[in-house]
């Protein structure tokens, strides 16, 4: 018993420790501007399919190698999967209808072979 709570102690003091905040590119009210896919965009993505996403306005809290927006584009989605093929739905929803959207990425710049876009988290479809 004194083994595990000795552990789970040390396990604590080193998550708290070793605790590092991610900044996320966060916008709260935007539009998608432009949707950049198709054979050419997935040479760009480390998947075998993806979308590259840009809103207006740009989001904030970004820093790293996510904040570097020379490529043009906000955000990268993997739709070589099911949750990437609903994200990539509820964007061409919003680009199509005009709609708001709240959209946050992951803090993350993993699926871009550039390593210079940042990977969607989240996107909500606001009315």
């Amino acid at each position: 018993m004194k083994k595990i709570i000795l552990t789970t102690s040390i396990l604590l003091v080193l998550s708290t420790y070793f605790n590092v905040s991610i900044a996320r590119g966060t916008a709260s009210s935007s539009v998608v501007a432009s949707i950049g896919f198709g054979p050419y965009y997935d040479n760009y993505c480390n998947s075998t399919s993806c979308v590259f996403v840009a809103v207006d306005p740009p989001p904030t809290q970004v820093q790293g190698d996510c904040a570097n927006y020379s490529t043009g584009w906000h955000f990268v989605i993997d739709t070589s999967n099911d949750t990437g093929k609903q994200s990539l739905s509820a964007l061409l929803t919003a680009h199509s209808t005009g709609r708001r959207i709240s959209i946050e990425g992951s803090g993350y710049c993993k699926t871009a072979n550039s390593g210079k876009t940042e990977d969607l988290y989240f996107l909500i479809l606001k009315k």
